[in-house]
This record gives structure tokens, sequence and C-alpha cells, in this order.
């Protein structure tokens, strides 16, 4: 077995683990929806993929990781 397809089978892996933990939680959520509320579950594993990225610039990042350093840096 190579590697590439050790890799793209964990990735694949992941996904699918990914997968189903949504589709646990929509279950979950289903018996509550009624015909105003109700969304696919196509729709709601859209949605929840788009909502986990985040926009926060490269600045803001750096900004927090230096308080991160610096108060670990002090407890020491």
């Amino acid at each position: 077995m190579g590697m590439d397809f050790s890799i793209e089978l964990f990735l694949h892996a992941i996904e699918k683990n990914r997968e189903n933990n949504l589709w646990e939680t929509w279950a979950l959520q289903y018996p509550r929806m009624d015909a105003e509320t109700f969304i696919s579950f196509e729709d709601y594993k859209k949605k929840s993929i788009t909502q986990t990225s985040t926009k926060i610039s490269f600045e803001d990042i750096e900004k927090e990781m230096d308080q991160v350093v610096k108060a670990f840096e002090e407890r020491r």
C-alpha cells in the first residue's frame, strides 16, 4: 500500500466520520422540525461546513498567539 493511498484513505475516513457526526446531530433535530423549519440533511451539511471556516486576518492570529506565548512565559 503506497503512502499516497494511505493518506487518501485516512482523509476519506476523517470526512466520513465528520459526515456521520453531522448526520447524528441532524437526526436529533429532525423530530423538532416542522414544515417551516425543515432543512434537508444535504442543506444542513453544506451550512455546517461553511460555518466552520472563519475569516481572521494573519495579523489578528499573530497578535493572539503573541498573547498566548507571553502568558505562557509569565507562568514559568
